[in-house]
């Protein structure tokens, strides 16, 4: 792993990762690790995030419909002891949108 990802390790709640999730596909942004996303296996497949170098997604506010649309980048992908697949992620905000 990189630099940046050997400093990020020690700050991931990996207790919480072991006791809650089981063949899920996990997302850590390596700006703010102690964050854990689960990403649906519906919306994309665990196959083609292990090829991908980009995930891309998009989150609106309910409350007044503002959207943006996000970009990871990448960094480091694993599978753990509990089938999770760990993806060590860069954000980058494409756009937002009312």
């Amino acid at each position: 792993m990189g630099e940046k990802l050997d400093t990020v390790l020690p700050e991931v709640n990996w207790f919480t990762i072991a006791s809650d999730y089981r063949d899920s596909i996990i997302l850590i942004d390596i700006e703010h690790p102690r964050t854990v996303y689960q990403i649906d296996n519906d919306t994309v497949s665990r196959k083609d995030l292990m090829l991908a170098n980009n995930y891309i997604t998009y989150r609106v506010n309910k409350y007044n419909g503002t959207g943006a649309v996000i970009k990871y980048l990448i960094l480091e992908r694993f599978v753990d002891e509990y089938n999770n697949l760990i993806i060590f992620a860069k954000y980058e905000t494409i756009g937002f949108e009312q």
